[in-house]
């Protein structure tokens, strides 16, 4: 009884602990193929086609179940880049006063 008992702590113990690893595609130590994969695994079909689709003029869908955000670009004289200040105009003189 004794066995069994300290086999059923053990288990409640050990099952929690292994269910909080890290997921690959989190891991900054592994190499970024590993990661890509891993991330590409988990993606559904309709996930990948939001991802690569706007939302918006400048805007693609993250995943939110993966930890993905949403991606924002803006679009200047060097091609796309992620956007910078998206939400301050001063620097373009307008203040809204």
């Amino acid at each position: 009884m004794k066995k069994v008992l300290f086999g059923l702590v053990l288990a409640a113990v050990a099952l929690p602990l292994s269910a909080q690893q890290k997921p690959v595609y989190l891991d900054a130590s592994k190499p970024i193929e590993e990661r890509v994969e891993d991330a590409l695994s988990r993606l559904t079909l309709e996930e990948k086609v939001k991802l690569t689709h706007a939302q918006s003029k400048f805007s693609s869908a993250g995943v939110p179940r993966l930890g993905i955000p949403d991606v924002w670009t803006d679009d200047g004289p060097h091609g796309i880049r992620p956007d910078v200040l998206w939400d301050e105009w001063e620097q373009a003189g307008c203040t809204n006063d």
